[in-house]
């Protein structure tokens, strides 16, 4: 017998593991105290041998597989070689662990029906227990042992009461079966399982806190030893500590004096916590009493974060201050504050008018410093009922066979119970449920709560075998609203799972007043326990290829056709032989299908098929498949050339095999769920589709055009096998003027590559050497341009059919050809227009400065018709033109197309311009040009005008030849410019805007500026005024605006001013001249005073008026009205 089951005597006693919260002083006291018992586990070969105790990792947690392993070692069990075959995700890519987790399902240490191990996932204390005391043969026990934490798994809970039974762990009210166990602790229960000599001192009961070996507290410590007596060895801890933690309360918490009710839950307050440079876990906040009233037995304080608690709950001592225990630790992100709820439950009435408050005391975590501290407002009770409310779960369960669906696991209703005569609503802000069916929680996704078939929550928190669901749902008063927990199950590990969820206490449902947040006290109705809902999976399980299409069109002859796709899924390994699967077509399968091939796994099944009439028939695939795990499943078909009509073959299914065992016992298979439905298959021919992809309708064309696209087409294919294209020929057609005997040519391009030149000796003309494949994955563009003769001077053309050669690549079946003709082209000798500008581009008479530079003095337009034309020879004659210089032709966005030669007073011309960018005009565009020039200094003329004619001005078309265009088809002038003027001194007029807009002191205003060589002096205006309203001896004056100074008066309200004064503007500079119409009375008999003021003409003493000049200044008259 193996020395690990020698009972010896330890050189002290070996003191019991006791599971609760752990003490934050003692956490570091563990590493040490567990070497001795991993050496005694190396010294028994359980575990390997380590030098150091830095070489046991015993502050690290252990995976389920190690845990496994050593469980096996202590049982003395047989190791084989590594299957993979037992679990789905413990194969050899683990190492030996592998060998080690068989050998545990083997000797019923672990769950082996399960279909996954989770080999990496950490074990939990409860699993630890489980899997250690089976090892020692140790059996589960109902006998309750006081822990008042345990979940749902009775059989977890059953080894865990065994334990404290036996002595191996504590008898205490707390075990935290779902945190992860250290490696420490887990030689320790080991060792202590397996009764092995150890050489660990005896610790004292000063040296144990309840859960100093179990506990949820995990820190950075080292441990030295100080003292050494007789009989006892003294460690003390220190924790590595980093970073700085700030402790606050929040400023949104109740203000002093906020009223509560005498008995219930209350958000006493928010504190803040708030982490420096460093990440922070905070273990436990102590919470003192500060307020006068006395704390009433059963007072319970917790935090709360977004309606969910995330501490233990904490009562108070006789010393008036309780602890709170984060578990696991809160973790607050550095650089990032948590703002948790502290929340209060009164547990039993008090008296009306007690103050409560509370004050922090020692935070324990992972800073170093720790900043700050929180004191709760003072809160007053007060004669208040909050508002209540009532749970009842609905105990009608449902079955399910496993599937990919959204289904429903619980049910529960929740009412507003308030029997205030006053209106509040209550929110549903969380819940927690425990599952106490035998499934995974980890097999769920997708979880929601539904109400009224809304989503109402999709926030779910899986935690071991408790459900968190944030709600944040509001019932209205006195209104009931039941709620769906739904969720998609990824896995059923057993061959029926089950799922029942139950309500543990009524403080995990979170429900509060609406208006005043204070939390409802709810009753459980009827039950607080949900149906039980059984999922059935299966020993096998088949399922379709779900991103596999039901339906499928094929051509006849087409290779691999996949009649069916899907899985079969064996938990344990199974064996399949001999399946026959009927099949329908609506004609014969044997004249439709060759030899059909189902796979499974790696096995290959071939069957003939066998026609029972000509729309039935049948498959027997005759062979065998072991499936362990999952198995991909293909059935699939070449069909022959001659195939028709559709084709589908009927589910596979277990029942559809002749044998269908148990591999490991030849046992029939018990259950199976699911089937794989075929696919139906419609066998049609190779579709070939043409369609033009030029864009063009009825065109206008020059004769002599090159390079033209007289047709676009794309071959494509939805359906069947690739398809070859061969033998492209054209037939032409039109009444143009001699396009045939040679005169025309055709280019054939083929996806952009010209492949073959052809001349038109006749209508028709074939491209040799055309050949390409089309295909439902790629298409065939094809376009001919065509170059015509300048003796094709008139009449239409046209591409007027296509024709070529399609067949089936694969079955040389000849696919029916789509003909397809071209646009219409009208052939006529080039044509387009010159004309004068109109709108903005026109220019219109002018006042030019001398010596102004880039002047425009003229402007015309040019339009292609039906062809590509450019500008040669551009002829001006005019009047004046000595007094410009520089004289050039330019395009709408200012590019120079020439300069013009030989100017003289009386003309100019362009020559040789259509070389330049910007001389050429699209067909069907139009473009518009100016004539720019130079103004001589030292110039003052009158009446300078260019024009644009027909003499000599040349444009041509693409092929060179001359356009016939309007306006150059006679003689004379085409386009005639403005009649400009040129002054060394000139001006601008603006108009303004009065101030006060009185008849009689600021009717009008307006602004002449100066520009040239001195000075402009003006000698009078003209006004065409209107006046409703008024009397009197009215007097048209003009003063200036800077002084008041009088410019000029008139006669009469209206008329011309001459100036007499005060009338000089100097260059570069501007004045500002005030109308007013002097001796303006109100008509006392009329109802209403209008008047208009219009100036319609300023002159100077060089004659210039600027009414004569509206690109130089506002558009005469400027009038201001009233």
């Amino acid at each position: 017998m193996s020395n690990l089951f020698k009972k010896v005597t330890s050189t002290v006693s070996v003191v019991a593991i006791v599971a609760s919260a752990m003490s934050a002083s003692l956490v570091a006291n563990a590493a040490s105290s567990f070497t001795p018992y991993a050496d005694a586990l190396a010294t028994a070969g359980i575990i390997a041998k380590q030098s150091t105790e830095a070489g046991y990792n015993l502050g690290n947690n252990v995976t389920r597989a190690e845990m496994a392993k050593v469980a096996v070692n202590i049982k003395g069990a047989t190791v084989a070689e590594c299957t993979g075959k037992v679990f789905s995700d413990v194969t050899s890519a683990i190492g030996d662990l592998c060998g080690y987790v068989e050998a545990a399902a083997e000797a019923n240490l672990v769950n082996k029906i399960a279909s996954k191990f989770r080999p990496m996932d950490l074990v939990t204390r409860a699993e630890m227990l489980k899997m250690l005391l089976s090892a020692k043969g140790i059996a589960a026990t109902d006998e309750d042992q006081g822990f008042m934490d345990l979940g749902s798994d009775a059989s977890l809970n059953g080894y865990i009461n065994a334990a404290a039974k036996a002595g191996i762990i504590n008898k205490g009210t707390s075990f935290n079966p779902n945190n992860n166990a250290s490696r420490g602790e887990a030689f320790k229960v080991a060792a202590n399982s397996a009764g092995l000599t150890t050489t660990a001192t005896a610790e004292t009961s000063d040296d144990l806190d309840l859960g100093d070996l179990f506990g949820d507290v995990t820190d950075t410590t080292t441990t030295t030893t100080t003292t050494t007596t007789d009989t006892t060895t003294t460690t003390t801890t220190t924790v590595v500590a980093a970073g700085d933690l700030e402790v606050a309360l929040n400023p949104a918490s109740h203000p002093n004096g906020t009223l509560i009710p005498q008995a219930g839950i209350v958000r006493f307050s928010i504190v803040d916590f708030t982490a420096g440079g460093s990440d922070i876990s905070v273990n436990t906040v102590e919470l003192q009493k500060s307020g006068l009233s006395t704390i009433p037995s059963g007072t319970k304080v917790w935090f709360e974060k977004a309606g969910t608690r995330i501490s233990g709950k904490a009562s108070f001592t006789s010393e008036n201050n309780a602890v709170i225990s984060f578990a696991p630790s809160l973790v607050v992100k550095a650089g990032s504050t948590e703002s948790l709820d502290l929340y209060v439950e009164l547990a039993t009435p008090g008296s009306t008018g007690s103050d409560f408050a509370f004050v922090s005391a020692a935070i324990t975590s992972s800073a170093a410093n720790v900043v700050g501290s929180f004191a709760t407002p003072t809160l007053r009770t007060a004669t208040y009922t909050v508002a209540a409310s009532e749970f009842t779960a609905t105990t009608t369960g449902q079955d399910y066979n496993a599937s990919s669906d959204s289904v429903e696991l619980a049910r529960f209703t929740v009412r507003n119970a308030d029997a205030a005569s006053d209106t509040r609503d209550l929110k549903f802000q969380s819940v927690a449920l425990y599952q106490s069916g035998s499934a995974d929680l980890a097999n769920l996704s997708d979880i929601v709560v539904e109400r009224n078939g809304v989503v109402v929550s999709s926030s779910a928190m899986v935690s071991g075998k408790t459900l968190t669901l944030t709600v944040n749902d509001t019932i209205k008063d006195g209104a009931s609203a039941i709620y769906y927990v739904k969720a998609k199950i990824n896995n059923v590990e057993q061959t029926t799972d089950t799922y029942q969820f139950y309500l543990k206490n009524t403080s995990d449902i979170n429900i509060i007043e609406t208006a005043s947040a204070f939390r409802s006290t709810t009753t459980v109705v009827t039950s607080a326990v949900a149906g039980l809902y059984n999922v059935t999976g299966g020993d096998v399980k088949f399922e379709r290829d779900v991103t596999s299409a039901l339906s499928q069109t094929v051509a006849p002859g087409t290779s691999d056709v996949v009649l069916m796709q899907g899985t079969i899924t064996a938990k344990s390994a199974v064996t399949l032989e001999d399946v026959t699967l009927n099949y329908t077509t609506s004609a014969s399968g044997s004249t439709s299908m060759n030899t059909v091939y189902l796979q499974i796994g790696s096995a290959t099944f071939t069957a003939t098929p066998t026609d029972s009439s000509t729309t039935t028939g049948s498959l027997t695939f005759l062979g065998s498949a072991t499936v362990s795990g999952t198995a991909p499943v293909k059935m699939y078909v070449k069909l022959k050339d001659a195939a028709t009509g559709t084709i589908k073959v009927d589910s596979l299914a277990i029942g559809k095999f002749t044998l269908k065992e148990y591999t490991s016992n030849q046992n029939t298979v018990g259950s199976a769920i699911g089937s794989i439905e075929g696919i139906t298959v419609t066998v049609g021919a190779s579709t070939l589709n043409v369609t033009r992809t030029d864009g063009l309708g009825t065109t206008q064309l020059a004769s002599g055009s090159k390079g033209v696209t007289v047709l676009g087409a794309r071959f494509s294919s939805t359906q069947g096998n690739p398809i070859a294209l061969s033998n492209l020929s054209v037939t032409t057609a039109g009444t143009a003027n001699s396009y045939t005997g040679g005169n025309t040519t055709l280019t054939l391009y083929v996806d952009g590559v010209a492949k073959s030149t052809k001349s038109l000796t006749t209508t028709s003309v074939n491209f040799d050497g055309f050949n390409a494949t089309v295909s439902t994955t790629k298409t065939v563009d094809i376009v001919v341009k065509a170059d015509f003769s300048d003796v094709t001077t008139t009449g239409t053309f046209e591409i007027a059919t296509v024709s070529y050669n399609a067949v089936d690549n694969l079955t040389s079946v000849t696919v029916d050809a789509v003909s397809i003709a071209g646009a219409t082209f009208n052939i006529a000798t080039a044509e387009g227009a010159l004309a004068a500008t109109t709108g903005d581009s026109l220019i219109n008479r002018s006042l030019f400065t001398a010596g102004a530079a880039d002047q425009k003095v003229a402007s015309f337009k040019v339009t292609a018709s039906n062809d590509v034309i450019k500008i040669k020879d551009i002829i001006l004659t005019g009047i004046g033109l000595s007094a410009l210089s520089n004289v050039r032709l330019t395009d709408s966005v200012g590019t120079v197309l020439g300069t013009a030669s030989s100017l003289t007073n009386t003309g100019a011309s362009f020559v040789n311009v259509d070389t330049a960018a910007g001389s050429s005009i699209a067909m069907d565009k139009s473009a518009t040009y100016y004539v720019v020039a130079n103004v001589n200094s030292s110039t003052n003329a009158t009446g300078v005008q260019v024009n644009v004619i027909a003499d000599g001005s040349t444009i041509t078309g693409s092929n060179g030849g001359l356009v016939d265009m309007t306006g150059l088809s006679g003689t004379g002038t085409i386009v005639t410019g403005a009649l400009h003027d040129v002054n060394e001194n000139t001006f601008k007029v603006t108009l303004g805007t009065p101030t006060s807009k009185n008849l009689s002191t600021d009717a009008m205003r307006f602004t002449v500026n100066a520009f040239g060589k001195n000075t402009v002096t003006l000698s009078g205006a003209t006004f065409n005024n209107v006046l409703s309203g008024y009397t009197g001896s009215m007097v048209l004056t003009v003063v200036r605006a800077s002084d008041n100074a009088l410019v000029g008066t008139g006669t009469t309200e209206t008329g011309l001013v001459t100036f007499t004064g005060n009338n000089i503007v100097d260059v570069n500079s501007s004045v500002t001249y005030i109308v007013k119409v002097v001796g303006a009375l109100v008509d006392q008999a009329s109802t209403s005073q209008d008047w208009s003021v219009s100036l319609t003409n300023l002159t100077t003493t060089s004659s210039l008026d600027a009414a004569n000049y509206p690109k130089n200044t506002d558009t005469f008259p400027l009038i201001s009205v009233k």
